[in-house]
C-alpha cells in the first residue's frame, strides 16, 4: 500500500488533467454509445439479473454512470466534490465524495457495480476491491477494467516507482494475470474477459502522446511488446476487461 502523500499527489495531479475535459459535452453521443455497448455485454451474459441500484466506483465527471439511463445510479469519487464545483450534474445520480476503500454503503447494497481503470489509482488496490465485494449483492455484476502491462515492463514501473521516478498518475502498475489474481482472491467468479482496442499512448506513461520516437529507456517495454502475440511493435499498453459475479 502507498502513503497517504503518494495518493494524495496522484490525486492532485488527477484533477488537473480533467479540468481542459469540462469543455466537453458530456452527453456525447459516441461516447454515449461506447459505453452502451460495453454495458451491454452483461446483458448479454446475465439476461436474467434484474438491476436495481447501480455503482461506479472511481466515476470521475464522464464515466459510464453518466451515460445509463436506467436504474438507480450511484457514483463514488475522491475528487467529487471538485468535479462538482466544476460541473454541474443535473442528472439523478446519487454521488459521493470518498475513496475505494471505505465505500459509504452497506452490505450486499448494489446488483452491479463498475469500476473503469481506476484500481491503478488507488492506496490499496486489494482493500478497494473487498469492498466492492462486500457492497455487492449475491450473484451482483462487477465490471471491471484497468490498464496492464507485460511482466517485464510492469517489473520495470514498479522499480521505478519505488525509487521515486514513477509516473505521477499511476503508484502501480499490473499484468492482466496479477488483475485476475486479486478479482479471484476476493471471491469473484470471472464471467467473461476480454481486452479493448489497443491505442497509441507513450509506453513509459501511458497517457496519449504524438511523440514516436525511441529512447533506451524503451527497451523494456518494447521487449514486452515484440514478444506479446496479441500486441504490435509500438508504444501500446492494454485494456482488460473483467465481468465477475459475486458468488
Amino acid at each position: 500500500m502507498i502513503t497517504e502523500k503518494r495518493w494524495q499527489k496522484a490525486q492532485k495531479h488527477e484533477l488537473e488533467s480533467h479540468k481542459p475535459l469540462f469543455q466537453k459535452d458530456s452527453t456525447d453521443p459516441l461516447t454515449k454509445d461506447y459505453w452502451r455497448e460495453h454495458l451491454d455485454i452483461i446483458t448479454q451474459i446475465r439476461p436474467d439479473l434484474n438491476i436495481r441500484r447501480i455503482l461506479e466506483v472511481g466515476c470521475g465527471p464522464f464515466g459510464p454512470i453518466h451515460y445509463l439511463d436506467f436504474g438507480d445510479r450511484y457514483g463514488i469519487d475522491p475528487l467529487m466534490d471538485q468535479y462538482l464545483l466544476l460541473k454541474k450534474d443535473s442528472q439523478s445520480i446519487h454521488f459521493s465524495d470518498g475513496k475505494g476503500e471505505a465505500l459509504p454503503y452497506s452490505d450486499n447494497f448494489f446488483g452491479k457495480i463498475i469500476c473503469i481503470n481506476v484500481l491503478d489509482h488507488v492506496q490499496d488496490p486489494m482493500k478497494v476491491i473487498s469492498e466492492i465485494y462486500r457492497t455487492l449483492r449475491k450473484n451482483g455484476i462487477l465490471y471491471f477494467s484497468v490498464n496492464t502491462y507485460g511482466p517485464i515492463a510492469t517489473a520495470y514501473k514498479t522499480v521505478k516507482e519505488k525509487l521515486g521516478k514513477g509516473s505521477v498518475y499511476h503508484p502501480y502498475t499490473f499484468t492482466e494475470g496479477m488483475v485476475e489474481s486479486k478479482l479471484l482472491k476476493s471471491g469473484f467468479r470471472a464471467l467473461k474477459k476480454f481486452r479493448n482496442l489497443k491505442y497509441q499512448a507513450d509506453i513509459r506513461t501511458g497517457r496519449l502522446s504524438n511523440d514516436s520516437s525511441l529512447k533506451l529507456r524503451d527497451f523494456p517495454y518494447l521487449f514486452d511488446t515484440f514478444f506479446s502475440k496479441d500486441i504490435p511493435l509500438g508504444h501500446y499498453i492494454k485494456d482488460v476487461f473483467f465481468v465477475c459475479e459475486k458468488v
